[in-house]
C-alpha cells in the first residue's frame, strides 16, 4: 500500500526521524470508508510517520500511499455537496478577486477542477476555461469548460497553450507527492502576465493552533509560507501576495508569478521570521492533553447516565476517534443528516450512523466531531444549542 518512504525536505534537506522532529501514528486509519455493516480490517489503517523540518518549518509525511489508490471513481471529497469545501472556496475566490486588477482573461486554467465548483465562478470571466481533475465531471450547461480527466503532473505541457493568464489550484498541492517539479510544471505553462493562486493547509497554522486531527495519509505535505517562498526562489517563482483563512484547514492561500514578470509584491515575508510558535513535540502535547481532557468528560458522563452521541460523520472523523482511544465506540450513535452516509458505518468503528435531526439530545453528552473545519464545527455548535444537548465536547483548542 505505501507508495513510497520519504525523508527529504522540499527544501531539499535531508531530515532524519528523531524523537524532536517527527511523531509515529501507529495505525493511523484511512479516512472516507464507508461500509454497510460494522466490520473491521487491518486494511482500514496503516502506519504512518509525520516528519517536520526546523530550517524552512515544513511538514511532511514519511509514508506516501500511491495516489491512484485514493483519487479514482471511488473518490468521495465533491465541493458543491460540501459546506466547508464551498466555503473555502468562497475565501478562495475573495482573496483571487482582492488581488486582481484585470477583470476578463484570455485563459483560465484550474488545476484540482473536481466538481467544477471553483471554475464556474470565472465563466464569464474568460474566451477559454479549462478544468484538470481526475475526478472531473464535465456539464453540459457550461459548455465554454474544457475538462481534462488526468493529474495535472501526468499531463503533457503541449496541450496547454502559452495565453493562459489565470492559474487557479486550491487545495491540491497538499495531494501531490512531488510538489517542486509540479510547481515548475505551473511556472512552464506560465508566461510573463499569468497570475497563479493557490491554497493550502498551513504547517504554522497547524502547530500554532495543534490541529494534529488534520493530519492523515491523503496530505503529503503541509506547507509553510517560508518553506513555500523558498521552493518558489529555487524554480524561478516569486511571491506577490499571501493570505490565511483559519475556518477551513487553517489555509494559506498564495498569489505568485513568474520571477522574471514585471508583477509587483505586496506582501514579503520578512527575512528569518519564525512562523512557529511551538515545536513539533510540545504541539502535539498540548494537542493530545485536551483531547485527554475531553475524553475524561466523556467518560464521566456517561457515568451519570447521559446518552453519549458523536455529531457529524465528517470524512475525516476516524481521526479523531483515533487520537481519543476508540471514543465513538462508546457512542450510542453518530448523528449526521446526510442521506448518503445514514446506517452506514466508518471502517473499524461500531457505532451506525443515524439521524441528527430525529435525534432527542436532552440529558446527553455530543462530540463535534468534523473539528478540520471550524465553520462546520460552529454550525454544528448552533444546533446542538437549539436541540438542548446538554453537554458539548469540542475536540479542538481552537475553533
Amino acid at each position: 500500500m505505501v507508495n513510497k518512504k520519504q525523508n527529504k525536505c522540499v527544501c531539499e534537506k535531508i531530515v532524519k526521524a528523531s524523537i524532536k522532529n517527527s511523531i509515529s501514528f501507529k495505525n493511523l486509519p484511512k479516512t472516507e470508508i464507508f461500509t454497510s455493516t460494522f466490520r473491521k480490517s487491518k486494511s482500514y489503517s496503516l502506519n504512518q510517520k509525520i516528519i517536520f523540518c526546523s530550517s524552512c518549518e515544513h511538514l511532511f509525511l514519511r509514508n506516501k500511499i500511491d495516489p491512484k489508490l485514493i483519487y479514482n471513481n471511488d473518490y468521495l471529497t465533491s465541493s458543491t455537496k460540501s459546506f466547508s469545501a464551498k466555503y473555502a472556496n468562497d475565501i478562495f475566490l475573495d482573496f483571487i478577486n482582492n488581488s486582481l486588477s484585470k477583470k476578463k482573461f484570455k485563459h483560465i486554467l484550474e488545476i484540482g477542477s473536481n466538481d467544477l465548483y471553483l471554475i464556474k465562478k470565472f465563466y464569464n470571466k474568460s474566451k477559454k476555461i479549462t478544468g484538470i481533475d481526475p475526478v472531473i465531471k464535465s456539464e453540459k450547461k457550461y459548455k465554454k469548460i474544457k475538462t481534462i480527466k488526468k493529474f495535472f503532473s501526468e499531463a503533457k505541457t503541449t496541450i496547454f497553450d502559452k495565453k493562459i493568464d489565470l492559474i487557479i489550484c486550491g487545495h491540491t498541492l497538499e495531494h501531490v507527492e512531488n510538489p517542486k517539479e509540479f510547481l515548475k510544471k505551473v511556472l512552464k505553462i506560465s508566461n510573463n502576465q499569468t497570475d497563479i493562486f493557490f491554497q493550502f493547509p498551513s504547517a504554522e497554522v497547524l502547530l500554532n493552533n495543534s490541529s494534529f486531527d488534520q493530519i492523515h495519509h491523503q496530505h503529503l505535505n503541509y506547507f509553510s509560507l517560508k518553506s513555500f517562498t523558498k521552493l518558489m526562489n529555487s524554480i524561478g517563482g516569486k511571491i506577490l501576495n499571501y493570505g490565511y483563512s483559519n475556518l477551513h484547514y487553517g489555509a494559506l492561500m498564495v498569489h505568485f508569478s513568474l520571477k522574471s514578470s514585471n508583477k509587483k509584491e505586496v506582501k514579503k515575508l520578512k527575512r528569518n521570521s519564525k512562523l512557529v510558535k511551538f515545536n513539533l513535540s510540545k504541539s502535539y502535547e498540548n494537542f493530545k492533553s485536551h483531547l485527554k481532557l475531553c475524553e475524561k468528560t466523556i467518560e464521566s458522563q456517561i457515568k451519570l447516565n447521559k446518552n453519549f452521541y458523536v455529531i457529524g460523520a465528517g470524512l475525516m472523523s476516524p481521526l479523531i476517534n483515533y487520537h481519543m482511544n476508540g471514543i465513538f465506540n462508546k457512542s450510542k450513535n453518530i448523528l449526521d443528516d446526510d442521506k448518503s452516509k445514514l446506517g452506514k458505518y466508518f471502517g473499524d468503528i461500531n457505532s451506525k450512523i443515524v439521524k441528527l435531526s430525529k435525534t432527542n439530545l436532552k440529558n446527553s453528552v455530543c462530540l463535534v466531531s468534523p473539528v478540520a473545519s471550524s465553520i462546520i464545527t460552529r454550525k454544528l455548535v448552533g444546533v446542538l444549542y437549539s436541540k438542548e444537548a446538554d453537554t458539548i465536547i469540542i475536540p479542538k483548542i481552537t475553533y
